[in-house]
């Protein structure tokens, strides 16, 4: 329960199963397919965008052709074709494996034609084998697709990610279909009515945040601080971190920052030195967690801070006020009782109440008020 009541920052807190993952966040994928798109609008117009940016437009031919694109589950980016300018990376049998299709850059789809005989459209099949479970694969026709010359086995590479359509497809028809692949149940499968139709399809891809951090409630009163603890575990690669820090809370609520620690599995540091006795009545602890490969953060099993607590009195008016009048004449008399609770644990020595009026200008003036007996938890 220790984390119950955490302020979190870009980390949910799931606390039934007691783990700390990463905010969703989610992006539109967009795409358009034309069928004979011989206008040079529509040439350029067959396309694919994530949210509003243009990954890939218009193709590097004028043969039919299935463009396929890769968008990386973690990252949400596009797998690029070839992944370094000229042969190097990304090579998966594809027409455009190397950066001359567009004039020296690289392309954010990979290219295998239909009526280049069976090694294209073999390669591809190889390709969507290929691709890890959770990426998201998106496939859509350039000019057309050729369908029913394709051998069995690049149609079941289709059929076993979730397209259950293609196989039945009229050659020129275009065609667009998208997947998290090892999810068929994320398939989308746009189809055509008519050879000169034009497609789109949208739809939203998700990932985690990379990092975030959440922050304790205030720990205190306190007139000295001892000990801070912590265990952690799911550091799955030297790329997980975490960093705790303790903040200082000074009387006009300004945060200071006083340790901060890049931790390891597990540690202790004596507070004693390094804040001691300080005039910090109250302090709070804050996690940041960083995961750039996986997005899976690491798990904070506990944190403790040990401290020598004071008590701690507030005004409690459910528990007794008396207000003579709420309205006051010049010469009249101020008649207030208001109850004072000990809403700590520590019974107090005695009680000192600090009174003053204030006018209309701001000016204070005190009023005197004997120390009151202890007050009991």
């Amino acid at each position: 329960f220790q984390f119950k009541k955490n302020q979190y920052n870009q980390i949910n807190y799931l606390r039934d199963s007691r783990y700390f993952d990463f905010v969703t966040n989610a992006k539109e994928l967009t795409c358009n397919a034309y069928g004979f798109p011989w206008e040079i609008d529509e040439l350029w117009a067959t396309s694919y965008k994530i949210d509003a940016e243009v990954w890939a437009d218009a193709g590097c031919s004028l043969d039919g052709a299935i463009y396929i694109a890769v968008i990386d589950s973690v990252t949400l980016l596009p797998w690029l074709s070839p992944e370094n300018c000229w042969e190097e990376g990304n090579q998966y049998g594809q027409f455009n494996n190397t950066c001359q299709c567009k004039n020296g850059n690289r392309m954010a789809n990979f290219v295998f034609r239909n009526e280049a005989g069976a090694n294209d459209l073999e390669a591809m099949r190889d390709m969507i084998n290929s691709v890890p479970n959770g990426h998201y694969i998106l496939a859509y026709t350039w000019i057309y697709g050729n369908y029913q010359t394709w051998d069995e086995s690049v149609l079941e590479a289709f059929e076993n990610i979730g397209a259950d359509s293609i196989r039945y497809l009229p050659n020129e028809y275009p065609y667009i279909f998208m997947v998290k692949k090892g999810h068929p149940e994320t398939a989308i499968e746009m189809i055509a009515d008519s050879a000169n139709a034009n497609l789109t399809l949208s739809a939203p891809m998700f990932n985690s945040w990379v990092s975030g951090d959440f922050t304790s409630t205030l720990i205190g009163p306190g007139s000295g601080w001892d000990t801070l603890s912590w265990k952690v575990n799911n550091i799955d690669n030297p790329l997980d971190s975490i960093r705790i820090q303790v903040k200082g809370i000074q009387a006009n609520g300004h945060e200071n920052i006083i340790l901060e620690a890049t931790t390891g599995p597990n540690g202790e540091i004596d507070l004693a030195p390094i804040i001691g006795n300080t005039n910090y009545t109250y302090v709070r602890l804050n996690a940041f967690m960083r995961d750039d490969s996986l997005r899976t953060p690491v798990q904070l099993d506990r944190w403790q801070l040990t401290y020598d607590p004071v008590p701690e009195a507030a005004l409690n008016p459910l528990a007794g006020l008396y207000l003579y009048n709420d309205t006051l004449q010049q010469g009249d008399s101020l008649k207030l009782a208001i109850a004072i609770q000990n809403i700590s644990e520590l019974p107090m020595d005695s009680m000192l109440v600090a009174y003053w009026i204030q006018d209309v200008n701001r000016n204070i003036y005190p009023v005197n008020y004997s120390r009151q007996k202890p007050l009991a938890p």
